[in-house]
Order: C-alpha cells, then structure tokens, then sequence
C-alpha cells in the first residue's frame, strides 16, 4: 500500500493506493495515529485507490475513529470504490463515507511542509489575573510539633500544587511514612507512595468531597491562569526542553515569578521521588552518599517517552530568585530557579484550539490511573548527566505570582 498526504486548509488528506488487508492495516493505523499525534485531528481519506478492504483493515480505521472522536475530530472517506463503500455500510460503518469533498476543502490548499517555524499558538486568558501562593515547608521537621508539623490542606477546583503529602484519614492518622511526591491540579490529586515499586493513588474532587492532604513540603497556587500557549516541535528544535518553555512562560506574564501548568507529550522525563518519607536527616546531611539512595529514587535514564504528562511548578528569574528558598537552581540554565512536579498517564491526544484548563485535567483522571508521580531535576553531570526533562509538544497555562515573598 502507498500512502501520501497533504495538507488542505484545516484537512490532512491522505491519498491511500493498494490492499488495506491485514498485511498492511498496521502500518495504515500508525500513519493514521501519528497523524493525531501530530494535531491533525481532520482527517479525509482518498479511497479511490483502495482495491481491498479486510476486517483488519476495518478495525485500523474503528481504532483511528475512537481517537478522533475524543478530540472532536473527524474521520471521512471520500471517493470510495464501489467495493469500499458496500463493505462499510454493510458492517455498519456507513457514516465514515463521504461521496465528495468538504464545501470548504479547496479554500486554501498547501503541501504539507514539515519543519517550517510558525508563530507560536498564543490565547491570551485573562490580563488582570494572577496566581496567589500558598506554603509548607517541614520536610526536614525543624518546626515546633506543637504547631502542627504535617499541615492539612485541601484541593478544591480552583487550586494548582506540589509537594510531599499524603491522603488525610482523620484526625487521629497521621503515618508520615506514608508521605509522599504529589501533585494536585483542578480538584484531581496524584500521589506517589515512598516505595520504589509503589504505583500512584488519585484523588478526585466530586460532589461535596474535596482531595485532602496532610503537608510536610507544599507549594500552592489559587486564582486564574493568564495566558495559554500551545507548543509543538520544529526542525530547529526537534524537542521542547523545559526550560525553554519556561522562557516563554516569562515572556508572555512579564513578570520574574510565575506558576505554570503543562499537559504534554513527552520525550524524556529527569526525575526523582521519596522513597523515605519520616522524620530526615539535617538538610546538609540528607544527600550524603551512601545514605541518599535509601530516601531518594531517582530515574537514571530518560522516562517514559511518548507517554502523556501534568506538569505543575513555580519559576523565577531575576535577582530575588537566589533568596527563595523554596524554589531550586537549575545547573544548566543559573539564571532560572524552579520546583517543578510531574505526574506521567498514558497517552491521550489533545484537541487543537483554545483548552479548558479544568475539563483538559479532567479527562485524565477520567482515563487509566497515572503511571508515576515525580520531582522534577536538571542533570548537568558531565558525559553521563541525563539533562533536563523535556516535552515533545503541549499546552501551557500560566500566570504571574502575586505573593512571591511567601517563596522567601
């Protein structure tokens, strides 16, 4: 089988020549969901050259069909042989035909150019909003006990964060070997448990209940996101590091500290997560070696490609940064502190345009539970440091911080 596209305004055409059998419907298929990948959520079908069409071949176009479906998209086959269109409206797939092509298909018409550097995809939200911050920092039980070493929060709809937690369980819990990396988006919570093989619990925030944390280290933000933008790979920069977004994130708030949001597609992840949650060491004794690889797991090789992400984090910039000490320097990029958390779920497309940010998040704890939920690093090891974690295409929410001394 042959397979050509080209881009018709808002349709990718694909032009398919041969026998979609069961020799050539798995390749059909990965073209098709590389497309989806790729934000080609219009698709259109010449099949005026398909001669055969198999179950095999069905079910390629059935799996394509779901995707599109979750994005809003659209699947059509235009010009079917005679064949083609009796064996789809026999097996009940009728719909998929189109006799001819969209009114608004010859509006605008070009070859489909990969590489090309269009302006960036930019929804601006809200100018006058901004991001309120709120704190815990514990971790290493330098509080007083009487005042509350593990503080208790909630999550509701409204609320973004990160840190090191567990699920409240009342008031007599309070098991902080338990606690662990966490992130929390939208009234949705992931949390992964202090064990190396531990899979990520979720809270979701329905009816009146809303996710509860016990807190040792937190960092969250209220309010309303500024601006989105929307990311995506380009010959000149193949992969979209994280600091790179950032820089974008800073350019669109114009301010030296901001909170940010990101669902994307992932091309390699640097991370580590707890896997000792009680009362630690002093922090200048926490990363001494032997001993830190009994409270921290880290990655050691780029994670989880081509799987989906949420990301939530705070950065700055400027000179105040260097006196925040919630946020982290990245060793690669000095001008930049940051405290960034991930959460890794199985790949779902997202739909083009402008996103909701609450019903974008929504549709992920919705889906199959979250893989793993980690602290985010830059490893600038020479000759064998992994880098930094970095994302292949996306969207971005993000605001200016209106309290950033609460990061002092």
């Amino acid at each position: 089988m042959q397979l050509t596209d080209s881009k018709h305004g808002q349709y990718l055409l694909i032009q398919a020549v041969g026998r979609l059998d069961a020799s050539w419907s798995d390749l059909f298929l990965e073209k098709l969901l590389k497309h989806i990948r790729e934000g080609e959520h219009q698709l259109l079908i010449d099949a005026s050259g398909i001669k055969f069409l198999s179950s095999a071949g069905i079910r390629s176009l059935l799996i394509a069909y779901k995707e599109l479906v979750k994005v809003g998209g659209v699947l059509r086959l235009v010009r079917s042989t005679a064949f083609v269109r009796d064996t789809l409206t026999i097996s009940g797939f009728g719909e998929w035909l189109s006799p001819d092509f969209p009114d608004d298909f010859f509006a605008a018409s070009c070859e489909k150019q990969p590489g090309v550097n269009t302006d960036l995809e930019h929804y601006g939200l809200a100018d006058d909003s901004g991001l309120t911050l709120t704190r815990v920092d514990d971790l290493f039980g330098t509080i007083n006990a009487a005042a509350g070493r593990e503080k208790r929060h909630s999550f509701g709809t409204d609320d973004f964060g990160f840190g090191i937690g567990e699920a409240f369980q009342g008031a007599e819990s309070g098991n902080t070997e338990k606690m662990g990396e966490f992130l929390a988006a939208a009234g949705h919570v992931a949390l992964q448990p202090p064990d190396e093989r531990g899979r990520p619990d979720y809270l979701i925030a329905e009816n009146k209940y809303i996710p509860e944390l016990k807190c040792r280290q937190m960092l969250k933000y209220s309010g309303d996101m500024s601006h989105l933008f929307r990311f995506k790979p380009i010959d000149e920069n193949p992969v979209n590091e994280m600091s790179k977004i950032i820089d974008t994130v800073f350019d669109l708030t114009g301010t030296n500290t901001t909170g940010f949001f990101i669902i994307g597609e992932i091309e390699g992840l640097v991370g580590a997560s707890l896997m000792q949650s009680g009362l630690m060491p002093d922090p200048e004794d926490f990363m001494a070696w032997p001993a830190v690889r009994d409270r921290l797991s880290f990655c050691g090789e780029r994670s989880y490609a081509n799987e989906q992400v949420l990301v939530t984090g705070i950065a700055a910039r400027g000179d105040q940064k260097e006196e925040y000490t919630a946020l982290y320097p990245m060793p690669s990029r000095p001008d930049l502190a940051v405290h960034i958390h991930a959460a890794v779920f199985p790949y779902q497309p997202l739909p083009n345009g402008c996103l909701d940010l609450c019903s974008s998040v929504s549709r992920f704890f919705s889906g199959p539970p979250p893989r793993a939920v980690m602290h985010l690093i830059d490893d600038n090891r020479p000759a064998i440091g992994l880098g930094e974690s970095a994302l292949i295409r996306g969207a971005c929410w993000c605001g200016p911080v209106l309290n950033p001394e609460v990061l002092l």
